[in-house]
């Protein structure tokens, strides 16, 4: 909800959206409940379409309507902001009147297409985000030495103390945005807990394809090719001992290496269809790690079985296997 609430504020502005944690254990749960029904036919049905009336459920249509019911209320009171100088959102962006060419070209988008824009981010950006901070406070929790390295990390942003859990105060962005071991934890959790670590296939482009890697083997044209993040980030050439949670290895002073691992890391996609979201997504990422360990130590709940219940779902845009990952936060003492 932390994560829909900070895409969904992005897209239409503060001043015009309804926040899910204003009542997050019935409509906010509701919200989230029916974005994930509603993605759970992914993307095959593009492949497949004359099969979707067959393969989906009439409860997938029914939690679309409502969710694009939920988004095409709050888009209409958005448009408010495109006349409101305090704003600059997503919706400004697109349909500023002053900017309706880009390039010498018209400006593509209008109502719909910029509803569907705003539709698409929010979408997107809220369960991604999620996935990573659950999997994340999960390796905290399991491991304390880390969590406390990490406290300590913040605690010099404070002071030497712990915040106060009734001190409503925030870090800035610039405060944190660089501190080395926290940025070691979220690279960690990026590269074993990518929350789109499924298959990106593609097309050869007509010509066929030489891989200088492979021999100069010719790869023919129309063929589709695939590569998947979730492999690429365990190849224990480049990710030594691949399957550890090990936060150090992003702190070596070997400068080649932390090159290699990073041109190696694909969790927000490459090149020019890279996430656009990325920058969003990593700012509220760091900003909820620092606020919340700051206030809070996290640990792991008795009886429940992590390992069996928390796989990472094999599909393209991953969740928790039961979609629950239970952390317990118990406030730190701030004297």
């Amino acid at each position: 909800m932390m994560a829909m609430d900070g895409v969904t504020s992005f897209s239409f502005g503060e001043k015009y959206y309804d926040p899910l944690l204003k009542d997050p254990f019935n409509r906010g749960a509701d919200i989230i409940r029916k974005f994930l029904i509603q993605s759970s036919s992914w993307f095959w049905t593009t492949s497949m379409p004359v099969l979707y009336d067959i393969a989906v459920d009439k409860s997938v249509n029914k939690a679309t309507d409502e969710v694009n019911g939920w988004i095409e209320e709050q888009f209409t009171k958005s448009l408010k902001s495109l006349d409101d100088p305090s704003q600059y959102t997503l919706i400004t962006t697109l349909l500023d009147k002053e900017k309706s060419t880009v390039r010498g070209k018209p400006n593509l988008f209008d109502e719909a297409r910029a509803k569907s824009e705003a539709f698409d981010h929010i979408a997107a950006g809220h369960n991604t985000t999620a996935t990573t901070l659950s999997y994340l406070y999960y390796e905290l929790a399991s491991h304390p030495e880390m969590q406390s390295r990490l406290q300590k990390e913040l605690k010099e942003f404070n002071n030497g103390n712990f915040k106060s859990t009734s001190d409503l105060s925030s870090f800035e962005y610039s405060e944190i945005e660089y501190l080395p071991y926290m940025n070691a934890i979220i690279n960690e959790t990026f590269r074993i807990y990518a929350a789109i670590p499924g298959q990106e296939p593609r097309i050869v482009p007509k010509g066929g394809l030489r891989l200088k890697s492979l021999n100069d083997v010719i790869v023919p044209q129309a063929t589709v090719v695939t590569m998947q993040p979730w492999s690429l980030h365990r190849q224990p050439h480049i990710f030594e001992n691949p399957e550890k949670f090990n936060p150090e290895r992003w702190l070596i002073e070997d400068e080649s290496k932390l090159k290699l691992m990073i041109k190696n890391m694909m969790h927000f996609g490459s090149g020019a269809r890279m996430c656009v979201g990325m920058n969003l997504a990593t700012c509220e990422i760091k900003l909820n790690v620092a606020n919340v360990l700051s206030r809070y130590h996290v640990e792991l709940v008795d009886g429940f079985d992590y390992e069996k219940r928390i796989q990472m779902k094999d599909i393209y845009t991953t969740v928790p296997d039961e979609c629950n990952v239970p952390i317990v936060f118990k406030a730190l003492m701030t004297s």
